[in-house]
């Protein structure tokens, strides 16, 4: 065989290896181009059922939202109605410090006692119910006034500078 065959052999062989070869990849890019249809196909039915489900179940999931922001915007607001009327109860308590404890007192009694004996001239108080805050120790304990009026409280604490240097 000289060269001249022998190139027409090679080159007789390369073309039909890149006529198989060129079929080879036709066939693999058919497999592809099949699958790419069938991939799109099932996202598009994909999309479809999770569109159907996702508004059903947003829907539902909306509507628990706000049913659930609507339950807390209630409580909010009841927690700030039974803090303003706290604060409004409170707004009537008066606390006094210093006053001896014994044990057999009625805090009441001497409260009002308090009230009329000192230079307060409160001879009516009407403090609705007084007890001590804390626990019982060496020290007398606070004692916690909480008036019927708010006026009789503003009275008993306009007075109160002329208690300096009582310790009360």
């Amino acid at each position: 065989m000289d060269m001249a065959e022998l190139a027409r052999v090679i080159t007789s062989s390369i073309g039909e290896l890149s006529k198989s070869l060129q079929q080879a990849v036709d066939n693999v890019a058919d497999q592809i181009a099949g699958l790419r249809g069938e991939v799109l196909s099932n996202r598009a039915k994909l999309c479809s059922m999770t569109v159907t489900k996702y508004n059903n179940t947003c829907w539902k999931t909306d509507n628990q939202a706000v049913q659930h922001e609507f339950v807390e915007a209630k409580e909010e607001l009841q927690g700030k109605e039974l803090e303003r009327e706290e604060q409004v109860l409170r707004s009537l308590n008066c606390r006094i410090w210093g006053l001896e404890e014994s044990e057999e007192e009625v805090l009441l009694d001497v409260v009002n006692n308090f009230f009329k004996n000192t230079t307060l001239h409160e001879h009516e108080p009407e403090a609705s119910q007084t007890f001590r805050i804390g626990c019982k120790g060496e020290v007398a304990r606070t004692i916690l006034v909480k008036f019927l009026d708010r006026s009789k409280r503003d009275r008993v604490l306009a007075n109160k500078a002329l208690l300096k240097g009582q310790r009360i």
